[in-house]
């Protein structure tokens, strides 16, 4: 009996191992099919996205070829006509619309969302009020794109801002007036103007012939040798002087007045080192510059800080008065607002081009004469046209839930489109 119950419990021992032995294998197998599943679920997900992605780069593509389309056409389309026929017109430019709008100064057309496949694109010819996507479109679930695009001037049409790339004496004979005018605008000193000018140009100009002869290193400009000295005084890696235009206005903080007084560049504080009592306030003169464009300033586009520095506009006789500009420059402000010169709504019925300015003789009207006949030669009227047009573009591409943005500023050069930023969300 005692054998018998031994053997049974052996036996029960051995059956109990078993089954735990069953029991994680059964555990294990399931683990390694969870894995495989989720593994699979995961690869799966992996290639929907990338082929989404893919879809999704085909949009922006179509989007980009879109907008350089209707941009490198807008300024020859055929003006509005009371007798035209708009069926007739689109059946020969499908995109006819859009250009018309951004002919207008300053204007923004949209265009789509479009559906786009791979039997649809942007270079078809086919029109956006007949390719509008809709929720119950069968097609929506291929693609869509929206392209929106914005006029900001430049070119011979003048653009928003200063191009500080044609302030030096080879790019703008009127620089010295100009930079005059922003620096007595900004607030600067007027003993220390021509230390900025100066060194503007060395950094700038294509030689080494340092600028000046004040006997004065601050207003001197500076070559390559003051930049050399300059870094091994403060241990820095030794930079010169780019002697060609800058891509970017944050380089100004890396020529010798400019780093020396930052709040030139920010707004702020001229001089922190002096006393309170003797310290001046200066306003970011990189809110009337930009690096690219052409020589005049759009009149209708221009903020009051930008008008208040065109010689004409601000007195070429007395620039440190800023009185007359303020004035002059309000009273452009409020016409493009709505209001005239008695403060009264512009009777828009009566205005061929609605708040537009497009003449100079408008010009001299809306300031009651006040304006200087100088100021001619620095402003412009019309929309981009040309060589130095810019372009702000933003492309909405959407697909299967996704969205993918793209915002670029474009420029024309030699008649060909030239990206001067292209940015991607994630």
């Amino acid at each position: 009996m005692k054998g018998e119950a031994q053997r049974c419990a052996c036996g029960g021992a051995r059956g109990g191992s078993a089954l735990v032995m069953v029991i994680w294998t059964i555990a294990i197998i399931s683990a390694m099919v969870v894995s495989f599943a989720v593994e699979a679920k995961l690869q799966t997900a992996a290639n929907v996205y990338m082929r989404e992605r893919v879809h999704m780069d085909h949009l922006v593509d179509a989007g980009r070829v879109l907008a350089e389309m209707v941009i490198a056409k807008h300024q020859s389309v055929v003006d509005y006509s009371e007798d035209e026929n708009l069926d007739e017109l689109l059946e020969t430019d499908r995109w006819i619309q859009e250009k018309r709008q951004l002919k207008q100064t300053g204007s923004t057309t949209t265009i789509g969302p479009i559906v786009v496949d791979e039997r649809t694109t942007a270079s078809s010819g086919l029109s956006s009020s007949s390719l509008a996507a809709s929720p119950d479109d069968e097609l929506a679930n291929r693609g869509t794109v929206t392209v929106q695009i914005e006029s900001v001037g430049g070119g011979e049409g003048g653009g928003p801002k200063f191009n500080i790339n044609n302030l030096y004496p080879k790019g703008n004979p009127h620089y010295a007036e100009i930079w005059e005018n922003i620096l007595y605008w900004a607030g600067v000193p007027e003993d220390d103007h021509a230390y900025f000018i100066n060194a503007w140009i060395d950094w700038r100009d294509d030689d080494d012939v340092k600028m000046g002869d004040y006997g004065d290193n601050r207003k001197d400009g500076g070559e390559k040798e003051y930049y050399e000295d300059l870094c091994e005084e403060n241990e820095e890696e030794v930079y010169k002087p780019r002697n060609g235009p800058i891509p970017d206005l944050k380089e100004l903080a890396k020529i010798g007045p400019f780093r020396q007084h930052p709040g030139l560049l920010t707004g702020g504080v001229y001089n922190p080192e002096d006393k309170e009592d003797d310290q001046i306030v200066v306003s970011n003169i990189t809110e009337v510059l930009t690096v690219f464009g052409g020589d005049k300033i759009n009149v209708n586009l221009a903020s009051k800080d930008v008008l208040m520095c065109i010689p004409g506009i601000r007195s070429t006789d007395y620039p440190e008065d800023a009185e007359d500009a303020d004035l002059i420059s309000q009273a452009i402000i409020d016409w493009r607002g709505g209001l005239d010169k008695d403060g009264n709504q512009v009777d828009l019925e009566e205005e061929e081009t609605g708040t537009l300015i497009k003449s100079w003789s408008k010009l001299q009207e809306i300031t009651s004469d006040e304006i200087g006949k100088e100021a001619q030669e620095y402003i412009g009227f019309t929309g981009g046209q040309g060589d130095g047009a810019l372009y702000r573009i933003t492309i909405t591409a959407q697909s299967v839930g996704m969205t993918h943005v793209v915002k670029a500023k474009m420029t024309i050069r030699e008649s060909k489109p030239v990206y001067l930023e292209w940015s991607e969300d994630p």
